[in-house]
């Protein structure tokens, strides 16, 4: 048995003191991984790692290092050890990047035809294309960079608690990912309509969803379809129930329908019944929506703030009271709901204390600010509900990329001057996180979609990253000039 200071094959003198240091002074200081990682803004794993696995860079460091509370002497140890650790590190992979400059085989595909894309009613299922980040070919800079990611992981991060699922060089297949269930999505190309498609997790095809060409042919529900579900978006999905809620923009008006889901032979979903049925014929300006936990509310924003509906009863409640408050969140435990509260200089993520996703009474006392992104937007809670995803463009390229930050790092005041501790979780061209949970797997994961529009065209990307500050790989699939936005993970079975 390998006791604390002996070492293995994978790691270096220097980071097994770094860890054994980092434990001691937790230990010390009297926390577990999950009190540390609280603290810190970061979940378990990511503590457990970084005391055994993986040198933490410098900002995660700092942000550890704080919520150990060391005096100066103790500080000026660790940070030696740190330095020591990472330059371990470094030439460790410096010595083997050689042996690594490979080209990823996903890198030899053609990249897709963009002018030769069929409208959407005529669309049958497509054969997907894994493209890299930024370009079908990578260049010499980005197969060296990919190389060194790989090295990084194997020797500094390992692939232990992450997923089982075979890791590429940094990009995988989202099938390589080994989801079970279904993404669905607004998507649309130029000149046709906005639809929601469904893109199965266990294949990384895709198919519309609704409405379906027989719908379209004037079939279920009406002659209208056509008309009625031309521009529909903000798909939310109810576990409990297995409805499907989604607003249709047609007609310069916003309109509430609910569909029944149910699953296929072949692995697919389909809208069951007679097609969806409209739950409220005009909500306008309503545009976000979110189910309450137990599938017994609708929130969505109204007039005058969020409004919770029961699809029951018809019942409603005024849930907050300034008219631009927009995309509700419900935490998984119903314990939360976070929101953008758009009103005045905020503009930013708010998460008040609720129960069964309606807050509190005096919920104000208890809220929980996200400072220094306004404007943010689409949080999206982790399946744990100690997570949250939200979109922002405060950053220096001016567009929306995706973010992470644990429910205890939120700050319990509005501030214009902090910034709240948050893992950047994306590239810049991106939006609409979601969560997905695989069974088995210690790591959640993180969906968001990308577009890099031309002017003529759309290029969305599907993207999935382990749930983690610097994931260490992710599987993403595109559809050439396709936009895919407004991402809602089902799981299955249903």
């Amino acid at each position: 048995m390998k006791t604390d200071d002996e070492t293995t094959a994978d790691e270096t003198r220097e980071e097994r003191a770094f860890w054994n240091a980092l434990k001691s002074y937790r230990d010390r200081a009297g926390l577990t991984q999950a009190e540390l990682g609280a603290k810190a803004g970061y979940v378990t794993i990511t503590i457990r790692k970084y005391e055994g696995e993986r040198v933490p860079p410098v900002a995660a460091y700092k942000r550890i290092v704080g919520a150990l509370g060391l005096d100066a002497a103790e500080r000026e140890k660790l940070d030696a050890l740190h330095r020591d650790a990472e330059t371990a590190v470094a030439a460790k992979k410096a010595s083997n990047a050689g042996a690594l400059a490979v080209e990823p085989a996903s890198a030899q595909q053609s990249p897709p035809d963009r002018l030769t894309y069929p409208a959407l009613p005529e669309s049958k299922r497509r054969d997907i294309h894994q493209t890299h980040w930024q370009a079908a070919r990578p260049t010499v800079r980005q197969t060296f960079a990919v190389a060194l990611a790989l090295l990084t992981i194997i020797l500094a991060c390992g692939v232990r608690g992450v997923l089982d699922a075979p890791l590429g060089l940094g990009i995988r297949s989202l099938d390589a990912v080994r989801l079970d269930g279904w993404f669905v999505a607004r998507q649309w190309v130029v000149g046709e309509p906005r639809i929601l498609g469904e893109v199965n997790a266990r294949t990384g095809a895709w198919r519309v969803l609704w409405p379906t060409e027989a719908s379209l042919e004037g079939g279920t529900p009406t002659p209208a379809t056509a008309d009625v579900f031309s521009a529909l978006f903000s798909p939310v999905y109810a576990p409990r129930t297995h409805i499907l809620a989604f607003i249709s923009g047609a007609g310069g008006k916003s309109s509430l329908w609910l569909a029944q889901l149910s699953a296929t032979r072949d692995g697919w979903l389909e809208v069951a019944g007679a097609g969806p049925r409209m739950l409220v014929g005009d909500c306008s300006p309503c545009s976000t929506l979110a189910w309450s936990p137990d599938g017994n509310w609708l929130l969505y924003n109204g007039s005058a703030g969020l409004v919770a509906l029961s699809p029951d009863t018809g019942a409603q409640e005024q849930v907050t009271n300034e008219a631009n408050d927009a995309w509700p969140a419900c935490s998984p435990d119903g314990r939360w709901l976070a929101f953008q509260r758009a009103a005045g200089r905020l503009n930013d993520i708010v998460a008040l204390p609720a129960h069964g996703c309606l807050p509190v009474q005096n919920p104000w006392t208890g809220a929980r600010y996200l400072s220094g992104y306004a404007p943010s937007w689409r949080p999206a809670w982790s399946p744990d509900s100690l997570l949250l995803a939200f979109a922002s463009n405060a950053n220096a390229s001016g567009k929306s990329s995706i973010y992470m930050v644990a429910l205890a790092a939120l700050s319990h005041t509005p501030s214009f001057a902090a910034r709240s501790p948050a893992d950047t979780m994306s590239r810049p061209g991106c939006t609409d996180p979601a969560w997905a949970h695989q069974a088995g797997a210690t790591v959640n994961l993180l969906a968001y979609a990308c577009d890099d529009p031309s002017p003529t065209n759309h290029h969305g990307t599907l993207v999935v990253v382990p749930g983690m500050p610097d994931p260490p790989w992710q599987a993403q699939v595109d559809e050439g000039i396709l936009a895919r936005d407004n991402l809602c993970w089902i799981p299955a079975p249903m």
